[in-house]
């Protein structure tokens, strides 16, 4: 992690001696991506982002709880493999809405030769049925059970 617990950095502290890449405090830097020694952030570096709804049957509400990383992980997963680039070069974040799994994520232009309009097209072309079978194959290899 970046900002160093000793000195508590928030919003509130901007006058501390925390450091701020791009004159970002803690808070600010979560939407950026911490790749080797710097800190990427739009509009500084070029990104494209988008989302996912992943809709799930669980007839045990505490299933998907409980399986939370694991969805993470392979819906993560899922999308860099068919955006075509390394997961550390993304941030990807999920959230609940009922039966609806929410995932939204940044890919980062952190090489000179990473093709943003290539892997939006790859992106975009990838269908619904591709997605899905490689998130269930990635959650069944981590033993989670899939329809």
């Amino acid at each position: 992690n970046f900002c160093p617990e000793s000195c508590s950095c928030d919003a509130s502290r901007r006058d501390s001696g925390c450091p701020q890449p791009y004159g970002r405090d803690c808070d600010d830097l979560s939407l950026c991506l911490r790749f080797g020694d710097r800190h990427l952030c739009g509009p500084h570096t070029p990104i494209t982002h988008g989302q996912i709804n992943a809709y799930f049957a669980a007839t045990d509400p505490t299933f998907v709880e409980a399986q939370w990383f694991k969805i993470h992980g392979a819906l993560f997963y899922a999308i860099s493999t068919y955006a075509g680039v390394d997961m550390s070069t993304m941030i990807f974040w999920i959230y609940p809405a009922g039966s609806l799994i929410i995932g939204h994520f940044t890919i980062f232009q952190v090489y000179d030769t990473m093709n943003l309009t290539e892997i939006d097209l790859r992106l975009y072309n990838t269908t619904a049925a591709e997605l899905q079978a490689i998130t269930d194959a990635a959650l069944a290899a981590q033993g989670v059970p899939v329809a």
